[in-house]
């Protein structure tokens, strides 16, 4: 009877370590709802919390994952190449958030009460796209235009430009378009996208102009007075013109009024310019005549 109650204390001591081990090792148990982690021994600071994030279908780390404890406002990481993690907790209550771009968002609720490591897989979120129309035309109705590195300019915009002594010049206005640049301070010569002076093609009224330039290249032999607008053709040039190794400049004159007689005169230090126009048969045919002139210091 003695080994017998000796035994039955034996079993007893056993069975109070394995109660006592399996009461304090809970590393998952579950508490309304809530996952405990670590074991509890007590432990109150410094409780070490570690994770790893994958793909909830393929297994894979997710790197760059954002992981933060909402109660704590210095507490985000970013998971690493391993997709692992790490947090130091005190014992307490907490809400974990983990964010991946393309991903649901997790929200875990646990309590930590040592150190302990869960695993979060992530689920790939579902984007709905709105729905997208789309018409058919006819495609040349998609090219605005054909004529590429072609600018136009009219009399208009010359004036808005500083003027050269006091003269709105065709030439020296060009030089502000891109790629387009004089060929000195003393002379109304272009060079365009880098081609000489000698290789551009000067146009009025579909005439070739063999010398654009007067009073010693100062100024350009275009009276802006008689002049509609003129067009600069840097790229490609259309067939009527012909061509050139840099670029064509085509201006366009002013018509005459069919119906009444007008003109203009202005005076400068340096020049003086009048222009006139009007009917030859009225309604049918028309003139337009400007004459400009220099001052010479010489004389």
């Amino acid at each position: 009877m003695v080994f017998k109650g000796e035994k039955m204390r034996h079993w007893g001591v056993y069975i109070a370590l394995i109660w006592g081990i399996f009461s304090s090792a809970a590393v998952f148990a579950q508490q309304e709802g809530r996952v405990v982690i670590g074991r509890d021994v007590g432990q109150r600071e410094g409780i070490r919390l570690s994770g790893r994030i994958t793909d909830q279908l393929t297994g894979e780390p997710l790197v760059g994952a954002t992981v933060r404890v909402i109660e704590l406002e210095e507490s985000t990481q970013i998971t690493n190449l391993n997709g692992n993690f790490e947090l130091v907790l005190s014992r307490a209550e907490y809400l974990l958030e983990v964010r991946y771009v393309g991903y649901e968002t997790i929200l875990y609720p646990f309590t930590a009460v040592g150190d302990g490591r869960i695993s979060l897989r992530m689920q790939q979120e579902d984007f709905q796209l709105d729905d997208v129309v789309i018409f058919g035309r006819d495609p040349e109705k998609n090219i605005r235009s054909t004529s590429l590195g072609a600018v136009t300019l009219s009399t208009s915009n010359l004036k808005e430009l500083p003027p050269f002594l006091g003269e709105v010049d065709i030439i020296r206005s060009m030089a502000t378009l891109p790629g387009v640049s004089q060929v000195g301070e003393a002379a109304a010569g272009l060079n365009v996208r880098g081609g000489g002076a000698d290789q551009n093609l000067f146009l009025f009224a579909g005439a070739p102009i063999y010398n654009p330039t007067h009073l010693f290249g100062l100024f350009t032999a275009f009276n802006p007075d008689i002049i509609t607008d003129f067009t600069l053709f840097k790229a490609v040039v259309p067939a009527q013109y012909g061509g050139r190794g840099a670029s064509i400049l085509a201006v366009t004159p002013k018509t005459g009024s069919l119906d009444s007689y007008g003109g203009s005169l202005m005076l400068s230090t340096i020049s003086g310019k009048a222009t006139l126009n009007g009917p030859v048969v009225k309604d049918k045919v028309s003139f337009q005549l400007g004459a400009r002139a220099h001052t010479s210091t010489g004389s």
